[in-house]
């Protein structure tokens, strides 16, 4: 089944809630079940995205939001070194979703990206979070047909952060200071409570799933929900 009316389903949560492993387990769902949906992930699109140049993507892209995202980090983020690869990093999943999302068929679009980079940002000590991520949901909650948001408690997430990075050369050195590491952890933490108490305030549909319940279980509801949005 192909559809012009797409949809672009956030999946949004802390590292290590389960985000990819959960819609990968959606779409296995969807198939093992013959649901008929024309379902895609972030993931089918890599190897496709990597072909082409960024700057061929802007003609997919208002420039005015591209705009809004320097503005934002400009205006709002301590200036450093991991402030601005956070930046990049979202305005390459910003030119990636709009690039697919125009050019590619597809009904339903689950993703994980411009939301969940935004809660590592550290901002400046004059701004407030609330306001400011308030801001941003407003900008760009248009994008999104609903919101996926994963739990995950405290001790669980520490710990899978810490396997995740501890894997990463580039990232190795920053987690090994664990002073730097705790107060990146805890804003992270605090900032996606932020974000999700906006989220499930706001006129957009949501989904919570429970930190606790298994994958299968998760996908269930996944699915169930994105029947409900068709």
């Amino acid at each position: 089944m192909v559809s012009n009316n797409k949809k672009l389903i956030d999946f949004f949560g802390l590292h290590g809630s389960g985000k990819s492993t959960v819609y990968k387990a959606t779409i296995e769902l969807a198939v093992a079940e013959g649901v008929d949906l024309n379902l895609v992930t972030l993931r089918d699109f890599v190897p496709k995205w990597r072909k082409y140049p960024v700057l061929l993507c802007l003609v997919f892209i208002k420039i005015k939001d591209i705009f809004f995202i320097l503005y934002f980090f400009h205006r709002y983020a301590v200036f450093g070194k991991y402030n601005r690869q956070r930046m990049f990093s979202l305005l390459r999943l910003f030119l990636q979703t709009e690039y697919e999302y125009k050019s590619q068929s597809f009904d339903f679009y689950l993703h994980d990206g411009i939301l969940h980079k935004l809660i590592d940002v550290e901002f400046c000590s004059s701004s407030d979070v609330n306001q400011i991520f308030d801001l941003f949901w407003q900008r760009f909650k248009y994008k999104y047909v609903a919101i996926v948001i994963h739990e995950i408690d405290e001790k669980t997430y520490y710990e899978r952060v810490e396997i995740r990075y501890k894997k990463n050369k580039g990232f190795a050195k920053y987690m090994d200071d664990n002073k730097v590491a705790s107060v990146w952890l805890e804003r992270s933490r605090q900032q996606y409570q932020i974000m999700r108490d906006i989220i499930k305030n706001s006129d957009v549909p949501f989904l919570v799933l429970a930190g606790s319940d298994k994958v299968e279980r998760k996908a269930e509801q996944v699915l169930d929900f994105v029947l409900r949005l068709r």
